[in-house]
């Protein structure tokens, strides 16, 4: 089956800066693309130039600042074993089986 020209347009340009451009009510989200094209193993062969715009310094600063809030994200979750204990436990008499 030939590639629609509306899809070879998205794939080349992910190909050529790894832009995702979304047209109109699409099916997947810019996430969702991501995942299909990453996974998918297609990988971009540059970058977007705004990427330039921002200073080593900015970039750091700013990945720092995202690295932070995910750190005080996990800090405020259960651990794996304490919500499966509370969520997802079988129930008492099922455990003696």
């Amino acid at each position: 089956m030939a590639v629609p020209q509306t899809l070879q347009d998205k794939l080349d340009l992910w190909r050529a800066a790894g832009r995702i451009v979304r047209h109109g009510d699409e099916l997947f989200s810019e996430v969702g693309w991501l995942q299909v094209l990453h996974g998918q193993g297609l990988k971009p062969q540059g970058h977007h130039p705004l990427a330039e715009a921002l200073s080593e310094a900015e970039i750091s600063d700013y990945l720092g600042d995202t690295q932070a809030v995910i750190q005080r994200c996990v800090a405020q979750m259960p651990s794996h074993a304490d919500f499966i204990q509370a969520h997802c436990a079988a129930a008492k008499e099922l455990q003696t089986c």
